[in-house]
Protein backbone atom coordinates (compact mmCIF):
# COMPACT_ATOMS: atom_id res chain seq x y z
CA UNK A 1 0.00 0.00 0.00
CA UNK A 2 1.21 3.55 -0.67
CA UNK A 3 1.38 6.00 1.96
CA UNK A 4 2.04 9.90 2.50
CA UNK A 5 3.15 9.69 5.96
CA UNK A 6 5.44 6.42 7.36
CA UNK A 7 7.33 6.79 10.59
CA UNK A 8 9.23 3.67 11.79
CA UNK A 9 10.23 3.39 15.13
CA UNK A 10 10.90 7.06 16.51
CA UNK A 11 11.92 8.66 18.90
CA UNK A 12 12.74 11.98 19.34
CA UNK A 13 14.17 13.63 22.92
CA UNK A 14 14.32 16.95 24.43
CA UNK A 15 17.83 16.78 26.43
CA UNK A 16 17.13 14.43 28.83
CA UNK A 17 13.55 14.67 28.22
CA UNK A 18 11.32 12.37 26.25
CA UNK A 19 8.51 13.41 23.75
CA UNK A 20 7.79 10.16 22.35
CA UNK A 21 9.31 6.87 22.25
CA UNK A 22 9.39 3.97 19.74
CA UNK A 23 6.19 5.21 17.98
CA UNK A 24 5.27 3.46 14.15
CA UNK A 25 2.70 5.12 12.21
CA UNK A 26 1.73 5.68 8.27
CA UNK A 27 -1.09 7.38 6.94
CA UNK A 28 -2.41 6.07 3.54
CA UNK A 29 -3.72 9.07 1.08
CA UNK A 30 -7.37 9.54 1.56
CA UNK A 31 -7.37 8.22 4.82
CA UNK A 32 -7.87 10.31 8.16
CA UNK A 33 -5.80 9.13 11.33
CA UNK A 34 -6.51 10.41 14.92
CA UNK A 35 -2.77 10.94 17.87
CA UNK A 36 -5.28 10.75 20.38
CA UNK A 37 -4.41 11.11 24.11
CA UNK A 38 -4.02 13.78 27.14
CA UNK A 39 -1.78 16.80 27.49
CA UNK A 40 1.86 15.66 27.71
CA UNK A 41 1.00 12.04 25.63
CA UNK A 42 3.60 13.38 22.81
CA UNK A 43 0.46 14.27 19.82
CA UNK A 44 2.42 17.51 19.33
CA UNK A 45 5.90 16.55 18.72
CA UNK A 46 4.24 13.76 16.09
CA UNK A 47 3.07 16.09 14.22
CA UNK A 48 5.95 18.00 14.30
CA UNK A 49 7.96 15.00 13.31
CA UNK A 50 5.67 14.20 10.49
CA UNK A 51 5.56 17.82 9.04
CA UNK A 52 9.21 18.16 9.01
CA UNK A 53 9.59 20.96 11.54
CA UNK A 54 11.97 19.28 14.06
CA UNK A 55 14.24 16.10 12.99
CA UNK A 56 13.66 12.31 14.80
CA UNK A 57 16.69 11.47 17.63
CA UNK A 58 16.31 8.24 16.52
CA UNK A 59 14.14 6.17 13.75
CA UNK A 60 12.90 7.25 10.20
CA UNK A 61 10.19 9.25 8.76
CA UNK A 62 9.38 9.31 5.73
CA UNK A 63 6.57 12.17 3.94
CA UNK A 64 6.51 11.31 0.44
CA UNK A 65 5.04 14.44 -0.21
CA UNK A 66 7.62 16.72 1.51
CA UNK A 67 7.94 20.72 0.76
CA UNK A 68 3.78 19.80 0.18
CA UNK A 69 2.34 19.35 3.61
CA UNK A 70 -0.12 21.54 4.80
CA UNK A 71 0.31 22.22 8.73
CA UNK A 72 -2.17 23.79 11.00
CA UNK A 73 -0.37 24.26 14.51
CA UNK A 74 -1.88 24.09 17.59
CA UNK A 75 -1.71 28.46 18.35
CA UNK A 76 -3.23 30.41 15.89
CA UNK A 77 -0.46 31.78 13.57
CA UNK A 78 -1.95 33.84 10.90
CA UNK A 79 -1.65 37.64 10.99
CA UNK A 80 -4.09 39.52 13.05
CA UNK A 81 -3.93 42.99 11.59
CA UNK A 82 -4.18 41.49 7.72
CA UNK A 83 -7.84 40.39 7.05
CA UNK A 84 -8.79 37.18 6.07
CA UNK A 85 -8.36 37.43 1.77
CA UNK A 86 -4.98 39.22 2.93
CA UNK A 87 -3.73 36.12 4.95
CA UNK A 88 -4.94 33.30 1.93
CA UNK A 89 -3.06 35.80 -0.59
CA UNK A 90 0.16 35.80 1.86
CA UNK A 91 0.33 32.02 2.58
CA UNK A 92 -0.61 31.46 -1.14
CA UNK A 93 2.23 33.10 -2.62
CA UNK A 94 4.77 31.43 0.14
CA UNK A 95 3.66 28.10 -1.54
CA UNK A 96 4.76 29.22 -4.93
CA UNK A 97 1.15 30.64 -6.16
CA UNK A 98 0.42 33.35 -8.73
CA UNK A 99 -2.18 35.67 -8.19
CA UNK A 100 -4.87 35.02 -10.29
CA UNK A 101 -4.89 31.37 -9.49
CA UNK A 102 -5.08 32.47 -5.42
CA UNK A 103 -7.76 34.57 -5.85
CA UNK A 104 -9.73 32.08 -7.35
CA UNK A 105 -9.22 29.34 -5.46
CA UNK A 106 -9.11 31.90 -2.26
CA UNK A 107 -12.91 32.44 -3.04
CA UNK A 108 -13.83 29.15 -3.54
CA UNK A 109 -12.00 27.98 -0.28
CA UNK A 110 -13.43 30.84 1.48
CA UNK A 111 -17.33 29.70 0.23
CA UNK A 112 -16.90 26.12 1.18
CA UNK A 113 -15.78 26.94 4.99
CA UNK A 114 -18.48 29.75 5.32
CA UNK A 115 -16.23 32.64 5.36
CA UNK A 116 -16.82 34.38 2.04
CA UNK A 117 -19.00 37.60 3.18
CA UNK A 118 -16.02 38.10 6.01
CA UNK A 119 -13.23 38.47 2.86
CA UNK A 120 -12.35 42.44 4.10
CA UNK A 121 -12.40 41.39 7.95
CA UNK A 122 -9.20 41.84 9.81
CA UNK A 123 -8.25 38.36 11.28
CA UNK A 124 -7.76 39.19 14.74
CA UNK A 125 -11.68 40.30 14.88
CA UNK A 126 -12.65 36.85 14.21
CA UNK A 127 -14.79 34.65 16.57
CA UNK A 128 -12.60 31.31 17.83
CA UNK A 129 -14.20 29.15 15.62
CA UNK A 130 -14.33 31.12 11.92
CA UNK A 131 -10.37 31.92 13.00
CA UNK A 132 -9.51 27.49 13.05
CA UNK A 133 -11.55 28.05 9.74
CA UNK A 134 -9.41 30.53 8.30
CA UNK A 135 -6.28 28.58 9.34
CA UNK A 136 -7.82 24.93 7.54
CA UNK A 137 -8.23 27.36 4.61
CA UNK A 138 -4.69 28.50 4.70
CA UNK A 139 -3.20 25.10 5.03
CA UNK A 140 -5.06 23.72 2.68
CA UNK A 141 -5.17 26.32 -0.34
CA UNK A 142 -2.00 24.89 -2.45
CA UNK A 143 -3.93 21.71 -2.49
CA UNK A 144 -1.12 19.76 -0.49
CA UNK A 145 -1.41 16.07 -0.43
CA UNK A 146 -0.84 16.04 3.47
CA UNK A 147 -2.88 17.63 5.83
CA UNK A 148 -1.41 18.11 9.24
CA UNK A 149 -3.82 19.16 11.81
CA UNK A 150 -2.56 20.16 16.12
CA UNK A 151 -5.35 20.20 18.12
CA UNK A 152 -7.83 22.26 15.66
CA UNK A 153 -10.54 22.30 17.81
CA UNK A 154 -9.19 23.37 21.13
CA UNK A 155 -11.43 26.12 22.56
CA UNK A 156 -13.90 26.22 19.96
CA UNK A 157 -17.76 25.62 20.23
CA UNK A 158 -19.36 22.91 20.07
CA UNK A 159 -21.22 23.73 16.79
CA UNK A 160 -17.89 25.04 14.77
CA UNK A 161 -16.61 21.70 16.37
CA UNK A 162 -18.76 19.72 13.94
CA UNK A 163 -18.46 21.76 11.56
CA UNK A 164 -14.60 21.57 11.76
CA UNK A 165 -14.84 17.35 11.63
CA UNK A 166 -16.84 17.85 8.78
CA UNK A 167 -14.58 19.78 6.73
CA UNK A 168 -11.40 17.19 7.31
CA UNK A 169 -13.53 14.32 6.14
CA UNK A 170 -14.30 16.61 2.71
CA UNK A 171 -10.22 16.64 2.58
CA UNK A 172 -9.96 13.40 3.11
CA UNK A 173 -12.66 12.05 0.87
CA UNK A 174 -10.60 14.14 -1.57
CA UNK A 175 -7.61 11.99 -1.71
CA UNK A 176 -5.45 13.92 1.05
CA UNK A 177 -3.74 12.20 3.32
CA UNK A 178 -4.95 13.96 7.00
CA UNK A 179 -3.07 13.82 10.60
CA UNK A 180 -5.23 15.26 13.35
CA UNK A 181 -4.08 15.53 17.08
CA UNK A 182 -7.24 15.94 19.67
CA UNK A 183 -6.95 15.31 23.69
CA UNK A 184 -11.46 14.63 23.15
CA UNK A 185 -12.08 11.44 22.78
CA UNK A 186 -15.36 11.53 21.01
CA UNK A 187 -13.82 13.07 18.35
CA UNK A 188 -11.17 10.06 17.82
CA UNK A 189 -14.92 8.18 16.60
CA UNK A 190 -14.51 10.56 13.53
CA UNK A 191 -10.94 9.23 12.29
CA UNK A 192 -10.80 6.12 10.01
CA UNK A 193 -7.99 5.08 12.45
CA UNK A 194 -6.50 6.20 15.76
CA UNK A 195 -3.36 6.09 17.47
CA UNK A 196 -3.67 6.20 21.32
CA UNK A 197 -0.91 7.74 23.09
CA UNK A 198 0.48 7.85 26.88
CA UNK A 199 3.71 9.75 28.16
CA UNK A 200 5.09 9.62 24.30
CA UNK A 201 4.47 5.92 24.09
CA UNK A 202 2.05 4.15 21.68
CA UNK A 203 -0.81 2.34 23.67
CA UNK A 204 -2.64 0.16 20.93
CA UNK A 205 -3.64 1.61 17.22
CA UNK A 206 -6.65 0.49 15.24
CA UNK A 207 -10.25 1.28 14.45
CA UNK A 208 -12.35 3.17 16.95
CA UNK A 209 -14.83 -0.14 16.83
CA UNK A 210 -11.70 -2.31 17.17
CA UNK A 211 -10.63 -0.51 20.27
CA UNK A 212 -13.57 -0.74 21.86
CA UNK A 213 -14.13 -4.41 21.30
CA UNK A 214 -10.49 -5.08 23.18
CA UNK A 215 -12.18 -3.75 26.32
CA UNK A 216 -12.91 -6.81 28.59
CA UNK A 217 -15.19 -5.30 30.67
CA UNK A 218 -18.83 -4.21 30.32
CA UNK A 219 -19.68 -0.84 31.22
CA UNK A 220 -22.84 0.56 32.95
CA UNK A 221 -23.91 3.75 34.64
CA UNK A 222 -25.28 3.67 38.60
CA UNK A 223 -27.58 6.82 39.13
CA UNK A 224 -30.38 7.49 41.66
CA UNK A 225 -33.32 6.10 41.39
CA UNK A 226 -35.88 8.18 38.97
CA UNK A 227 -37.94 10.63 41.77
CA UNK A 228 -34.84 10.78 44.26
CA UNK A 229 -35.17 14.61 45.09
CA UNK A 230 -31.34 16.49 46.28
CA UNK A 231 -30.48 15.72 49.89
CA UNK A 232 -31.72 18.95 52.26
CA UNK A 233 -27.95 19.18 53.11
CA UNK A 234 -26.80 19.56 49.37
CA UNK A 235 -29.36 22.39 48.51
CA UNK A 236 -28.49 26.61 49.51
CA UNK A 237 -31.82 26.43 51.44
CA UNK A 238 -32.56 29.02 53.77
CA UNK A 239 -35.79 26.85 55.54
CA UNK A 240 -36.73 23.02 55.85
CA UNK A 241 -39.82 22.16 57.55
CA UNK A 242 -41.73 18.66 57.84
CA UNK A 243 -45.27 18.21 57.74
CA UNK A 244 -46.57 14.49 57.84
CA UNK A 245 -44.59 12.86 55.41
CA UNK A 246 -43.45 15.07 53.30
CA UNK A 247 -40.10 17.87 53.24
CA UNK A 248 -40.69 21.00 52.24
CA UNK A 249 -37.73 22.99 51.25
CA UNK A 250 -37.37 26.44 50.63
CA UNK A 251 -34.57 28.03 48.65
CA UNK A 252 -33.52 31.64 49.33
CA UNK A 253 -32.98 32.39 45.84
CA UNK A 254 -36.78 32.04 45.13
CA UNK A 255 -37.76 34.72 48.23
CA UNK A 256 -37.32 38.45 47.48
CA UNK A 257 -38.16 39.10 51.52
CA UNK A 258 -38.22 37.30 54.94
CA UNK A 259 -41.77 37.69 54.20
CA UNK A 260 -41.91 36.50 51.11
CA UNK A 261 -40.48 33.28 52.83
CA UNK A 262 -42.31 33.45 56.30
CA UNK A 263 -45.87 33.79 53.86
CA UNK A 264 -44.53 30.40 52.17
CA UNK A 265 -43.79 28.83 54.96
CA UNK A 266 -47.27 29.31 57.10
CA UNK A 267 -49.27 27.57 53.75
CA UNK A 268 -51.08 24.73 54.58
CA UNK A 269 -50.98 23.07 51.23
CA UNK A 270 -48.64 23.69 48.63
CA UNK A 271 -48.22 22.19 45.04
CA UNK A 272 -44.51 20.50 44.23
CA UNK A 273 -43.33 24.28 43.12
CA UNK A 274 -44.44 27.09 45.00
CA UNK A 275 -43.71 30.58 42.87
CA UNK A 276 -43.75 33.41 45.57
CA UNK A 277 -44.65 36.68 44.57
CA UNK A 278 -42.33 39.13 42.53
CA UNK A 279 -40.12 35.72 41.73
CA UNK A 280 -40.02 35.02 38.14
CA UNK A 281 -37.37 32.12 37.87
CA UNK A 282 -37.21 30.73 41.62
CA UNK A 283 -34.62 28.27 42.27
CA UNK A 284 -37.82 25.69 43.99
CA UNK A 285 -39.73 25.42 46.92
CA UNK A 286 -40.12 22.01 46.69
CA UNK A 287 -42.42 19.23 48.25
CA UNK A 288 -40.90 15.90 48.41
CA UNK A 289 -41.91 12.72 49.67
CA UNK A 290 -40.13 12.31 53.16
CA UNK A 291 -37.08 10.03 53.18
CA UNK A 292 -36.79 10.16 49.47
CA UNK A 293 -33.32 11.53 48.84
CA UNK A 294 -30.62 11.59 46.11
CA UNK A 295 -27.39 10.27 47.57
CA UNK A 296 -24.23 12.61 47.47
CA UNK A 297 -21.41 12.07 45.03
CA UNK A 298 -19.51 10.62 47.82
CA UNK A 299 -22.22 7.89 48.21
CA UNK A 300 -23.21 7.47 44.53
CA UNK A 301 -19.90 6.29 44.07
CA UNK A 302 -19.49 4.48 47.32
CA UNK A 303 -22.47 2.38 45.62
CA UNK A 304 -20.79 1.91 42.24
CA UNK A 305 -17.34 0.64 43.74
CA UNK A 306 -19.27 -2.63 45.90
CA UNK A 307 -21.44 -3.43 43.33
CA UNK A 308 -20.67 -7.47 42.30
CA UNK A 309 -17.49 -7.49 39.64
CA UNK A 310 -16.83 -3.80 39.79
CA UNK A 311 -13.62 -3.13 38.13
CA UNK A 312 -13.39 0.85 38.74
CA UNK A 313 -16.10 3.74 38.94
CA UNK A 314 -15.81 6.97 37.49
CA UNK A 315 -18.30 10.27 38.85
CA UNK A 316 -19.92 11.26 35.24
CA UNK A 317 -22.56 13.85 35.07
CA UNK A 318 -25.35 12.50 37.25
CA UNK A 319 -24.28 8.96 38.17
CA UNK A 320 -20.92 7.42 37.94
CA UNK A 321 -19.82 5.02 34.99
CA UNK A 322 -19.04 1.24 36.05
CA UNK A 323 -16.38 -0.81 34.47
CA UNK A 324 -17.62 -4.37 35.53
CA UNK A 325 -17.04 -8.29 34.88
CA UNK A 326 -18.69 -9.41 31.79
CA UNK A 327 -20.54 -11.61 33.93
CA UNK A 328 -21.36 -9.35 36.50
CA UNK A 329 -25.17 -8.92 37.18
CA UNK A 330 -26.83 -5.59 36.68
CA UNK A 331 -28.66 -5.32 39.96
CA UNK A 332 -29.00 -1.85 41.13
CA UNK A 333 -28.85 -1.39 45.21
CA UNK A 334 -31.92 0.29 46.83
CA UNK A 335 -32.63 3.51 45.43
CA UNK A 336 -30.30 3.23 42.63
CA UNK A 337 -30.46 2.14 38.67
CA UNK A 338 -27.91 0.14 36.86
CA UNK A 339 -28.12 -0.17 33.39
CA UNK A 340 -25.91 -1.32 31.07
CA UNK A 341 -23.86 1.43 27.99
CA UNK A 342 -21.99 1.31 25.27
CA UNK A 343 -17.90 1.27 25.97
CA UNK A 344 -15.81 3.90 24.28
CA UNK A 345 -12.62 5.44 23.77
CA UNK A 346 -12.19 6.80 26.76
CA UNK A 347 -13.12 3.66 28.80
CA UNK A 348 -10.72 2.19 26.88
CA UNK A 349 -7.84 4.54 27.59
CA UNK A 350 -8.62 4.56 31.55
CA UNK A 351 -8.76 0.49 31.22
CA UNK A 352 -4.85 0.95 28.75
CA UNK A 353 -3.32 2.94 31.13
CA UNK A 354 -4.69 1.92 34.29
CA UNK A 355 -6.31 5.55 35.46
CA UNK A 356 -9.58 3.87 36.35
CA UNK A 357 -8.27 3.18 39.53
CA UNK A 358 -9.20 -0.41 40.01
CA UNK A 359 -11.15 -1.70 43.02
CA UNK A 360 -10.75 -5.25 44.00
CA UNK A 361 -13.46 -7.71 42.31
CA UNK A 362 -16.54 -8.51 44.59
Amino acid sequence: MEFAIRMRDVTRRFGGRRGVEGISLAVAPGELVGLVGPDGAGKTTLARLAAGVIAPTSGKVEPESRGRVGYLTGRFSLYPELTVLENLRFFARLYGMRRPAVDSEARRLLDWVGLLPFTGRRAGDLSGGMRQKLAFVCAVIHRPPVLILDEPTTAVDPVARVEFWRLLRDQARQGCAVLVTTPYMDEAEHCDRVLLLHEGRALAAGTAVELKQRLPYKMAELTPARGARPSLTELPTVGAQRRGETELMFSEAECSSQAELASAKAQDSCPAVLEPAGVQHPSYVELAPAGVQRPSRAALTAAAEGLPGCRWAVPLGEGVRVALDPDAPLEAPAGYELREVPADLEDVFLWLTGAGEEVPAR
